[in-house]
Order: C-alpha cells, then sequence, then structure tokens
C-alpha cells in the first residue's frame, strides 16, 4: 500500500496530543468509513469501534491513518469538515491555520485573502 505523504504524517504527529483530546473520533470513523476512497474497512472500523474510551479510538485511529496510503490525509480532512462532524477548529489546527475560539478564520495576508474569495 502507498504511504502517506511525509508532510501530511508530520502534521499528524505534531498535532498527536491535540487531537487525542479534541477529535471526534466515532463521527470521523463513519464518515471515513463511508468515504469512497476506502480509507477504512469493516475490520479497520470494527477493530477501532472495540476500543473502550474515546481517547483508546481516537489513539488507534491516528496511529491506522498513516498507513492507509495518500488519500487518508485528505479524506481525514475532509471528514473533518462534513456536516455531521462539524470540526473545522480542529482542521485549522492541523494545517496551521489561525482561528478564534468561535473557529472562524482570522484573515491573514492579503494575498491568501484573494485567493480564499476566488475558491468560493
Amino acid at each position: 500500500v502507498p504511504k502517506m505523504d511525509p508532510a501530511d504524517r508530520k502534521r499528524l504527529k505534531k498535532n498527536h496530543m491535540f487531537l487525542l483530546e479534541n477529535l471526534e473520533v466515532d463521527r470521523v470513523i463513519e464518515v471515513l468509513y463511508g468515504d469512497e476512497r476506502d480509507i477504512l474497512d469493516d475490520a479497520q472500523v470494527q477493530e477501532l469501534k472495540s476500543k473502550s474510551t474515546s481517547r483508546e479510538r481516537r489513539k488507534a485511529l491516528l496511529e491506522l491513518l498513516p498507513r492507509r496510503g495518500p488519500q487518508a490525509f485528505q479524506a481525514f480532512c475532509d471528514a473533518l469538515e462534513h456536516d455531521s462532524v462539524k470540526q473545522r477548529f480542529v482542521l485549522d489546527q492541523i494545517l496551521g491555520r489561525a482561528t478564534t475560539p468561535e473557529g472562524t478564520r482570522v484573515p491573514s495576508a492579503p494575498r491568501e485573502e484573494a485567493e480564499r474569495l476566488e475558491e468560493g
């Protein structure tokens, strides 16, 4: 299986403690399971759900993700923004984007702002 991009792996590792504390793991697992990129299969979902605490499930997911191929990080990021998860502040943390406590973006450099407007 092709590996996750080293830069993405580093982002997960750097934010490991933050993710252990904040990740809505059960919802993220459901979204990843339903993702057409086949990030999690039946056996992996069962293994994750067998953990007795949320923290153990978070840890297991974070250990599994880097081994799930080059699309796993993007799928994880997409899951954080999914309507049933709504954890954009977690995504912003992983990607190193500044947020206010409400989770809204803090405008940064004008160039970045212009790019965001173009993306819609």
